[in-house]
């Protein structure tokens, strides 16, 4: 299940062999893997058209790894590169001889215009950067960039333990030759010297080490695992969904998530959810938001505002998002819109009056506000753009979500917020009332009984 997250370590131990033996020149890789195997001459042509493809296929698995691990940083965002090698921990205060800056601009540039890993690389390798230590130093900065990010991901998904791994050759260095093979902890590993000055969690044995650490996926909890925790609840049934939501947030803000996600957790179980990392929003007007890649589907993390006005109203309307992406019907789409299990819920939702308001202020295209006791009507672009956003199925599931954990609840810390919702001048339409809710509700009552998520 998490395998294809670490499948740079295949793609870095074919491509430190084609360095090794073909210096970036296929043809001379080619002519190395003929002599070594004992490749027939009439075999020759279909062997390099085969090596061609396979060269290619990593060259774009790299640009793939590359641009996901960047989808998440804004381009225009001038602290871009600082977010990156914090979050990385690339250490390039230890590049030499003007070095850093190279990598440094190379990197900014392959980002913002929207270049793939493996242009990057070779940017990196074959820019004239003065000596051959250079060329060192350029791939030791990748590895870091590398390991670094093989590390975030492994603990966002629960890997505790980690195997110092590659091959060994004859001018392996003893630091490497006695960890090879072996199993460390992350807390482990960042006690290690290498000697060099340089960090063993990003770049294990020092400058140019061709070894890596590899996450031991095969040591997490078996599928189904997670069952064996109880949702504390007479009516939940399942997993408790705060096992899948990984809070990365600090202070009163991680307080304030973990309250939202005991409200659900009362409420109802899961499935088998990925566990999904819920972090502080560090930009943005949003009051939070679910995010995933375009490309893959694969959901990302959850973004919550420290500042927002109803933050644990917020975090549940955002989990309702990853429930409706990974939780409900098929996996990595949004159910609501489309899949025939929402169906009833979708026919009593666009059916509600508060659906009809909003809906009535999207096809006349202006709000109207009060100034100073005079209604004006607005008109606006923006108006219909962003009421048709509060009319997708989408939006509608993860309100009406949120307003069902607050209304199964009780508690008054909900309903306070969902009070707030309700009186604001312009989107107090976008919550129910709680007679119109009522039907809603029962849809729902009977969706998660189908799903399993209560009794």
């Amino acid at each position: 299940m998490n395998s294809p997250r670490y499948r740079r370590a295949i793609i870095r131990e074919l491509d430190y062999l084609y360095r090794k033996h073909g210096r970036g020149d296929l043809q001379a890789f080619l002519s190395a893997v003929e002599i070594y195997f004992d490749i027939p001459a009439t075999e020759k042509a279909l062997t390099f058209e085969v090596f061609k493809k396979s060269q290619a296929q990593i060259a774009e698995l790299w640009d793939q790894f590359f641009q996901e691990s960047t989808d998440l940083f804004d381009a225009a965002d001038p602290n871009l590169f600082e977010k990156m090698q914090s979050l990385y921990k690339v250490d390039f205060r230890k590049i030499r001889n003007g070095a850093g800056e190279i990598i440094t601009e190379e990197i900014r540039r392959s980002i913002r215009q929207g270049k793939g890993y493996e242009e990057l690389r070779s940017r990196l390798l074959h820019r004239s950067l003065g000596e051959a230590q250079s060329r060192t130093l350029a791939i030791t900065a990748l590895a870091q960039f590398d390991n670094g990010m093989m590390f975030e991901y492994a603990q966002q998904g629960g890997v505790e333990k980690f195997l110092y791994d590659g091959v060994l050759h004859t001018n392996t260095r003893p630091f490497c030759r006695e960890h090879l093979g072996k199993q460390f902890t992350l807390a482990q590993i960042r006690k290690m010297d290498n000697g060099q000055g340089i960090p063993v969690e990003t770049s294990c044995g020092g400058y140019n080490c061709t070894h890596f650490w590899t996450p031991l996926v095969s040591e997490l909890p078996k599928k189904g695992a997670r069952t064996k925790k109880k949702v504390v609840s007479n009516t939940a049934a399942g997993t408790p969904v705060s096992e899948a939501l990984s809070v990365q947030a600090r202070g009163e803000l991680k307080n304030k998530i973990n309250r939202a996600m005991a409200f659900i957790d009362r409420t109802h179980g899961d499935g088998q959810l990925k566990l999904l990392p819920v972090v502080r929003m560090s930009r943005g007007k949003e009051y939070g938001r679910f995010r995933w890649y375009s490309s893959s589907r694969e959901a990302v993390d959850i973004e919550i505002r420290e500042d927002g006005a109803h933050v644990e109203m917020t975090t549940i309307h955002e989990v309702g998002h990853y429930l409706d992406h990974s939780g409900i019907g098929i996996r990595k789409a949004m159910s609501s819109m489309s899949d025939p299990m929402m169906d009833e819920w979708r026919n009593v939702v666009k059916g509600s009056k508060a659906y009809q308001k909003l809906k009535s202020v999207y096809d006349r295209g202006y709000i109207e506000v009060e100034r100073l006791g005079i209604k004006e009507k607005i008109y606006s672009p923006e108006v219909r753009s962003h009421f048709s956003y509060l009319l997708s199925e989408e939006e509608l599931w993860a309100r009406s979500y949120a307003q069902y954990i607050a209304v199964k609840t009780k508690d008054p810390t909900l309903r306070n917020q969902l009070e707030q919702m309700r009186s604001d001048p312009i989107e107090g339409d976008s919550q129910w009332s709680d007679e119109e809710f009522a039907v809603i509700e029962t849809e729902i009552d009977k969706l998660f009984t189908k799903l399993g998520w209560i009794q």
